[in-house]
């Protein structure tokens, strides 16, 4: 596949109607699929000790992070890959909760309010759009998002955005820690029990929603159907078992945590598969009944490998690529995965080791990723420097940017709090299309538009444009020089390096269709000399714009 065919049979329409002429033709070789008979990558876990560049760089930023400004860029050029895997690792301050812009005071702790709870929950999602948007290069609310994407709950069934704001916080707080830890407290948290049910799972009438996902989707997966209830990983008697181990926890509203009733409490023993070894869990009696039983389950489910190959499998779609070959298994998610057992389920170093290998860092496995609608944005936003008000200063504005952001990313099919289902957003694990679905004939030209508006194309806010002359002569050298324009703004714009045959084709087709290259130089050279002439203005915006607006259509600005 060519990474331009795929833009192309799209056939977007941009916001006025008219038909998109993004194709110039050429070959833009999508070095992820590979030949299906041969393996895609061979490298493995082993440390990454190739070129150190912009390059590897801005990969590191754009899938661990979201993204960096060129000054982050420079850093990490600098710190080297080491010290580059310590910057992004890096403690970050828990941030202050969201607010009520119209009074500026935080409601997450007060009691619910049925008749403001929506309008909190678009404050909520316009909080963490904000955070992500102005978070320095870290990875922590990359992850934050994974685990919202794993673990998933909505707000739309959750209805309390209290709910919604607490769990987002435990995933922060246990983003790069402990995976057993975080399941015990999700497997109470009161978002979750109301979104899966977990809090009418009651002894005589368990509910089995959760631990039907728990296994399912959260820790071990299905693993192939072997016969009607019984998995590769477990059977459905082992779901009823989950469920009955897990009866007794309710919500509480007043406190927004979870809680044990033991008098709903199933207090039997409850015996597993010969997919657990038999396991037996103790029935118990008592206040800490609940949370002696949960801990056994997810010490059963963690017990077994298939778990971390799992998760290790989930964390491989999200930062490096969506198919998974034999070779892969075996040199790459094997020893995570054993690495991941060894270490108790400890996150972090896992995560570092990925980021440092030879693999990720692999040519086929750079600029091969369609972002997802958040990355789109932010890294948009984060790359040019866009004037995102100072919460500080003005929190009323900060909200209504962030919250037209996340407007954004709700037509581009990413709606931060509210996955499409319980399995999460399906570019992640839809077979065979995976990232390919955040592009459609309805999402391209809704990230076609928000490109437009950021260069003054109907703008949705006039004070977050891109000033296009001042783009031009603070990252490029010599804007006199067309040919130094499109290669420069290419270099600043995408990962991977353009061919001269496409440099050329931007600069003769795009940016100085039919005219010769001393026309620019003549035009800058006049606007230098006058800036305040407005028809050469007028003519210099208008053919930087009609260059960008192009590049931002291009395929590698899709990807990364």
């Amino acid at each position: 596949m060519e990474r331009r065919d795929f833009f192309t049979t799209l056939n977007p329409l941009d916001s006025s109607g008219d038909e998109l002429k993004s194709s110039s033709g050429l070959s833009f070789v999508f070095s992820g699929e590979g030949k299906k008979d041969s393996p895609r990558i061979l490298s493995g876990l082993e440390k990454y000790t190739g070129q150190w560049s912009s390059l590897q760089a801005r990969h590191l930023l754009s899938r661990a992070c979201f993204g960096g400004k060129p000054e982050e860029i420079s850093n990490l050029v600098s710190n080297g890959l080491d010290g580059s895997i310590t910057s992004i690792f890096g403690d970050v301050p828990n941030p202050a909760p969201p607010i009520d812009p119209t009074n500026g005071n935080s409601w997450v702790s007060l009691q619910y309010d049925s008749m403001n709870d929506y309008k909190y929950s678009q404050y909520l999602k316009s909080w963490w759009m904000g955070l992500i948007i102005n978070s320095n290069p870290t990875i922590l609310e990359k992850m934050t998002l994974f685990w919202h994407g794993h673990f998933v709950t909505e707000y739309n069934t959750v209805r309390d955005a209290r709910y919604m704001y607490s769990q987002n916080e435990l995933f922060r707080q246990n983003a790069l820690g402990n995976v057993k830890t975080l399941v015990k407290e999700i497997s109470k948290n009161p978002a979750m029990l109301r979104y899966l049910n977990g809090n009418t799972n009651v002894v005589g009438k368990p509910n089995e929603n959760y631990g039907r996902e728990l296994l399912e989707l959260f820790t071990i997966g299905k693993g192939i159907e072997i016969e009607p209830g019984n998995y590769t990983n477990y059977t459905e008697d082992d779901v009823k078992a989950a469920a009955k181990v897990l009866t007794g926890w309710q919500d509480d509203k007043a406190n927004i945590v979870g809680i044990f009733n033991q008098k709903l409490h199933d207090t039997n023993d409850k015996k597993f598969s010969s997919a657990f070894n038999n396991t037996v869990i103790k029935g118990r009696t008592g206040s800490n009944a609940g949370t002696d039983e949960l801990n056994d389950l997810v010490e059963m489910i963690f017990a077994q490998k298939e778990t971390a190959r799992f998760l290790i499998r989930k964390l491989y779609h999200w930062y490096i690529f969506y198919e998974i070959d034999e070779i892969t298994e075996t040199n790459f998610i094997e020893p995570l995965a054993d690495m991941l057992i060894n270490g108790n389920y400890e996150i972090k170093p896992v995560l570092e080791s990925m980021l440092s290998s030879a693999h990720f860092f692999e040519s086929n496995n750079i600029s091969v990723h369609i972002k997802n609608p958040v990355d789109f944005i932010a890294q948009t936003v984060r790359t040019f420097g866009l004037p995102v008000p100072d919460i500080s200063k003005d929190y009323a504005a900060y909200y209504t940017l962030n919250q037209q952001l996340m407007n954004y990313s709700l037509v581009f099919q990413m709606n931060l709090f509210d996955p499409p289902d319980v399995a999460g957003w399906k570019a992640y694990y839809q077979v065979p299309d995976f990232y390919q679905l955040w592009l459609n004939t309805v999402t391209l030209p809704y990230r076609n538009g928000f490109t437009d508006q950021l260069l003054n194309i109907k703008p949705f806010n006039k004070s977050f444009i891109i000033d296009i002359i001042g783009l031009v002569q603070k990252r490029v050298s010599d804007p006199s020089d067309a040919t130094i324009i499109v290669t420069e703004l290419a270099e600043f714009m995408f990962i991977l390096p353009l061919t001269q045959q496409e440099l050329t084709y931007l600069v003769d087709n795009i940016f100085l269709p039919g005219l010769p290259l001393y026309e620019w130089t003549s035009e800058w050279n006049k606007y230098k000399q006058n800036p305040n002439d407005t028809k050469t203005k007028s003519l210099i915006i208008s053919q930087l714009t009609q260059l960008v607006r192009f590049m931002f259509r291009m395929a590698e600005f899709q990807l990364h």
